[in-house]
């Protein structure tokens, strides 16, 4: 099953700087943030609180694509497809 993320480049009243939001589908899955002296990453519980199961690659690729588009300012939106790593 493939599942959809798309990352989007937000301000918001909580943080100093921008933020990249990365969304699964409808749901939040994590924030990479520039509040400190390096990049941050703040994970959010999955759907109905329940474990994400993400294949590593795809896990890397959300994160390095999310740090490069807040690092170079992008406020464009874009989807990507990743595989969803669930046993059957």
């Amino acid at each position: 099953m493939e599942m959809k993320y798309r990352i989007c480049i937000a301000k918001t009243p909580a943080r100093t700087k921008p933020v990249a939001d990365i969304f699964f589908e409808d749901t939040q899955w994590a924030e990479v943030n520039q509040d400190g002296p390096e990049l941050q990453i703040e994970f959010f519980p999955g759907p109905n609180h329940q474990p994400w199961h993400l294949s590593p690659a795809a896990t890397e690729s959300a994160l390095q694509k999310a740090s490069e588009r807040l690092t170079a300012g992008t406020k464009t939106y874009r989807k990507d497809s990743l595989k969803k790593n669930r046993p059957n």
